[in-house]
């Protein structure tokens, strides 16, 4: 069970946002969004909650303010700024604050080995959000993200495409760096941008297609190479059928219940060796 909100206690002395030896280099200087920002942050992290309100409310215990005055901040903060109240307000620029996030984040890393996940994820019928994330102890942390409306007949290429790109200069060039993305998001044109900066790809595909093992004339339909629960099989050589979709890569496939299988296209096995020590590891 967690602590009712008026239970939650934040040392006075604390301060959010803005200033100090961590502050992010590249960050916008603003007047008033990093403290907000910050604030924000704690809020949603000490309730498990992004709701505007339950925010707003969080602060106005914890600042002593009225919660209408702080729901209208958080509110004045997210709107582009022709739509703002004054004659001194800024926009924030998002892409700079996400390369600057990388930045950090790569700062303060323990080691040379990095893994990232392109997602895309619903939210509701209203927004979809494409995502990259990197990974640290099981979870998550954007870095880069782009949000869009939901049934947008739109090509998410360029924009995969940009948020990669704009990523390279963050990150060591003798870094190894895993780019982990789930079925949905597999594309040709991604593996190879994945390739082309120097990173391994890791992307998992539809078991509903084929694939032709180095040496071989036949094609096999993903789901006859591993049959019982518990098997699993690698290789190199030709993936998909379609002359237009083919990719050569290593493969491979393993079988965790009657309905799931996991199928994986890489680059390099001996990276994939490294990344799940890595992942032990860590």
């Amino acid at each position: 069970m967690h602590a009712p909100i008026t239970e939650i206690v934040i040392p006075p002395h604390a301060k959010f946002g803005g200033g100090g030896r961590e502050r992010l280099e590249g960050v916008p200087r603003l007047r008033v969004g990093p403290r907000l920002g910050a604030e924000t942050d704690i809020a949603v992290a000490l309730t498990g909650s992004c709701g505007r309100l339950t925010v707003a409310t969080f602060l106005a215990l914890r600042l002593k303010v009225k919660v209408a005055n702080v729901e209208q901040r958080l509110y004045a903060w997210c709107l582009e700024t022709d739509d703002k109240a004054g004659t001194q307000r800024q926009s924030v620029d998002v892409i700079a604050c996400q390369h600057a996030l990388l930045r950090w984040i790569v700062r303060l890393w323990s080691g040379t080995q990095l893994a990232i996940t392109n997602d895309a994820t619903s939210l509701g019928s209203r927004f979809v959000a494409l995502v990259v994330c990197v990974v640290y102890r099981g979870i998550g942390i954007p870095v880069a993200w782009t949000i869009l409306p939901a049934g947008q007949k739109k090509s998410w290429r360029p924009i995969w495409l940009r948020m990669l790109r704009q990523m390279r200069p963050a990150i060591p060039r003798d870094w190894t760096v895993i780019v982990l993305a789930d079925r949905g998001i597999y594309t040709r044109w991604l593996f190879r941008r994945i390739v082309r900066l120097g990173w391994h790809p890791f992307l998992r595909i539809n078991t509903r297609s084929k694939f032709r093992p180095a040496g071989k004339a036949q094609w096999y339909w993903l789901s006859d190479l591993v049959g019982a629960v518990g098997q699993q099989w690698q290789g190199r050589g030709t993936c998909f059928k379609d002359r237009d979709g083919q990719l050569e890569c290593t493969f491979d496939m393993h079988k965790f219940n009657q309905q799931t299988s996991i199928v994986c296209v890489h680059k390099n096995h001996l990276v994939l060796l490294r990344f799940i020590a890595f992942c032990f590891v860590r």
